[in-house]
């Protein structure tokens, strides 16, 4: 509020008001609540798994059993592997928006270029190993 109040054109209409300003989080609270705003973590439409993922899955540890009798792998020659990017320059995790929407987007800065690679691997039949792979 304090730098909307210093812009040329508030100044021109009413006045410098910095000085008489008192600034507060009382204040920030009132004013969010009276434009229904909210502090709200970011969320994206891909988090919202489809209804029947349950039914995916059981078919999918179905087909993994059968081909594992099949070419008679052991569970220790059984892996799963998941990277995931992870930016530098990663844009907050929290905006204010607007009560009541579902979906809250939050802009990043567009620089993909700066991140690194985190691969993650366990094997079936052991306990839980975990390699770093890093890449630029």
């Amino acid at each position: 509020m304090l730098e909307i109040l210093k812009k040329s054109d508030i100044v021109i209409l009413y006045g410098d008001l910095t000085n008489d300003f008192k600034m507060s989080v009382n204040w920030l609270y009132a004013f969010m609540k009276r434009q229904r705003l909210s502090l709200r973590w970011h969320t994206k439409i891909s988090q919202k798994l489809p209804q029947q993922t349950e039914e995916l899955l059981e078919r999918f540890c179905q087909f993994v059993a059968h081909l594992r009798i099949e070419k008679c792998y052991e569970m220790c020659n059984i892996f799963n592997m998941d990277e995931t990017p992870v930016w530098f320059d990663m844009a907050g995790n929290f905006t204010v928006n607007q009560i009541g929407e579902k979906t809250v987007h939050i802009c990043g800065t567009g620089n993909e270029k700066n991140q690194f690679t985190v691969v993650l691997t366990c094997a079936a039949g052991r306990s839980f190993k975990i390699f770093k792979l890093v890449s630029f």
